[in-house]
């Protein structure tokens, strides 16, 4: 699948990522579902490992509902998914008052867990969310209510209180400053 992408143009290098659903989470004998609410994303580096596997970082664009096509009908040994970009409606959230709750919020969070955050503050809200939402360390089930919110203000409340109330917070190194986001 890698080699596949990487044979394509760097500005067509898009992929569809998912969650994989835990066996206990599907009545389906089959272990390999994915949550339907997904996200398309741009490759933006690649690098091969020793042993044959690649690390890739993916820049996130927007969330699709993804349907698998059945193996019968693609040509590929990989999974190919339909996916259909779910219609948002941003109007009313670029106010600076929600902008500005969004930023300080995630000061005070990069603050708390001594994270550097470039400045955000001139980015549109259709695309800072996103980031936030795909780029925060944030748990499965977090970054999955955030995706599956298709409400863009109540989405943007659900961010708020997970930046606000954060009582599992993984891998803090409190000796250590980290990189969150380009």
């Amino acid at each position: 699948m890698i080699e596949d992408l990487l044979d394509k143009p760097e500005d067509e290098r898009f992929i569809v990522v998912s969650t994989m659903l835990k066996a206990e989470q599907t009545e389906d004998e089959d272990t390999s579902l994915f949550y339907r609410i997904a996200t398309v994303g741009k490759v933006i580096h690649h690098e091969y490992l020793s042993d044959g596997r690649s690390n890739i970082i993916v820049l996130g664009f927007y969330s699709v509902d993804a349907v698998e096509i059945p193996p019968d009908e693609r040509k590929t040994p990989y999974r190919l998914v339909q996916a259909t970009k779910r219609s948002e409606n941003w109007d009313n959230v670029n106010n600076f008052d929600t902008r500005e709750r969004l930023l300080q919020a995630l000061r005070t969070y990069a603050m708390n867990h001594r994270y550097k955050i470039p400045d955000l503050s001139n980015h549109p809200m259709n695309e800072l969310l996103p980031q936030l939402c795909f780029g925060l360390p944030l748990t499965t089930q977090e970054k999955l209510n955030l995706l599956e919110e298709f409400n863009i203000p109540k989405r943007i409340d659900i961010l708020l209180q997970i930046l606000q109330f954060e009582p599992n917070f993984i891998n803090f190194n409190p000796q250590a400053e980290q990189s969150w986001i380009n």
